[in-house]
């Protein structure tokens, strides 16, 4: 997928996994749905229209994405390097339910 950030991988590049840019609170699904937040770091909301088929939750420092069909993924922290932008949450595990296993 080609995106206008540098992800990790040049400019232009990234892999197909959810993200969130803490700077621009850009979130950007692995189906390349993208949704800006708004609220407290520790606490952030969609701004409207809200989703209906995932919650978030911050939960240890970790990004937390809960799909309606039970799916569960963690985003974390990774620090760019060679930018001047600061860092972004990439995503570190996709967690099926277990009848989806």
């Amino acid at each position: 997928m080609l995106h206008l950030q540098d992800v990790g991988y040049g400019k232009g590049f990234s892999e197909n996994l959810s993200r969130y840019d803490p700077e621009s609170r850009l979130l950007t699904l692995s189906s390349g749905e993208q949704y800006r937040l708004e609220g407290e770091a520790s606490d952030p909301a969609f701004c409207p229209p809200v989703p209906l088929h995932i919650r978030l939750k911050m939960l240890n420092d970790a990004l937390w994405i809960y799909y309606k069909s039970g799916a569960v993924e963690q985003l974390i922290l990774f620090l760019r390097q060679k930018t001047s932008r600061k860092s972004i949450i990439c995503s570190t595990g996709f967690f099926l339910p277990p009848a989806m296993k």
